[in-house]
């Protein structure tokens, strides 16, 4: 049994895309004519909506919950995580609930803000959820899966 060798191929200037190599010239030339490279994501977007495209997904936009300044690309994963901190969620929290909160996401800060040097690229997984997130956004998660858990053990 004879084994092919893999087709050449290579990465679209446009799109970013691996092509292969017998049909690159055609695509490269397809991607310039239609394609164009948001300048805030370095995504390829048809040239006709790369202004609704920005629109849409790179508008500054505030967090209903916290308030937070962010692109909308972002308000979804970061409304998954921030709801665990609102007050709004909580009909009748006692005072030794909010000192765990206040105390947890104090930490939380301290410890993602403190941090000197490293890799901020860097993946690491939750304890709690097993969620994968960069250390950055990880300090933050912890404390508010530690919220949820201290929650669910006094409910359960």
């Amino acid at each position: 049994m004879e084994t092919s060798e893999p087709e050449p191929t290579r990465t679209c200037g446009s799109c970013h895309k691996e092509v292969a190599e017998a049909n690159f010239a055609l695509h490269e030339s397809h991607c310039r004519r239609f394609l164009s490279v948001c300048p805030d994501c370095d995504e390829a977007v048809p040239r006709e909506l790369l202004s609704q495209h920005r629109e849409e997904q790179h508008t500054q936009v505030k967090c209903s919950k916290c308030n937070k300044k962010m692109e909308r690309c972002h308000l979804e994963d970061h409304e998954r995580f921030c709801y665990l901190a609102s007050p709004l969620l909580y009909d009748e929290e006692e005072e030794e609930e909010e000192d765990f909160y206040r105390d947890q996401l104090s930490a939380a800060y301290k410890a993602t803000y403190s941090q000197v040097g490293g890799d901020p690229d860097q993946i690491s997984t939750c304890p709690h959820c097993h969620l994968a997130l960069p250390l950055s956004t990880l300090k933050w998660h912890e404390a508010k899966c530690r919220i949820h858990v201290f929650l669910k053990d006094r409910e359960g």
